[in-house]
């Protein structure tokens, strides 16, 4: 389905693009019956003070998935010593396109997914709130994407993709 400004040769408009800093994605594949998994990683996250800037979790026929992304540590990264208990599948240099498509229909969704895969690039999860669609994908290619994606889809005037320059760490005095 193709949204219909899109079948005219139209960009669709939207409110926004922001761009992550490098992350680490982390997807554990467990029983349902041990959820004490789920706890100790999100307790681990909290009590380091680890931002989680994507996370979900599904459940199909008693197995539980949880997928999530955590700042990016490179060799020096210590939730990898405690996340080995669980066996994850890890992808360490991912990062986060976030658009705002306010007021548009959910085909922009398929829009989306459909050229971000007709070009082979890399889709390694996404999720949607009512303001907002995030995918995850290579870090290297955020910038491939957002050039793909402004074919179809126009920025508010004045307005380019925001990327994070930096990070802020919370600290306990």
């Amino acid at each position: 389905m193709v949204p219909l400004s899109q079948q005219s040769g139209e960009r669709i408009r939207i409110g926004g693009i922001k761009l992550s800093a490098p992350l680490s994605l982390y997807s554990l594949d467990y029983r349902d019956d041990n959820r004490s998994i789920l706890h100790a990683v999100l307790r681990h996250l909290a009590d380091n003070q680890i931002n989680i800037p994507y996370l979900c979790h599904g459940v199909e026929r008693a197995r539980s998935t949880t997928t999530f992304c955590i700042p990016y540590q490179g060799s020096d990264d210590p939730f990898e010593d405690f996340l080995d208990n669980f066996r994850p599948q890890l992808l360490p240099m991912v990062g986060t396109l976030t658009m705002f498509p306010h007021r548009s229909s959910i085909a922009v969704l398929t829009s989306i997914v459909d050229l971000l895969l007709k070009h082979d690039l890399a889709v390694h999860g996404f999720c949607t709130s009512i303001s907002a669609f995030t995918l995850v994908t290579e870090y290297d290619l955020l910038d491939d994407c957002v050039t793909l994606l402004l074919k179809i889809f126009e920025l508010p005037e004045n307005h380019a993709p925001l990327r994070q320059e930096f990070t802020i760490r919370q600290i306990t005095m």
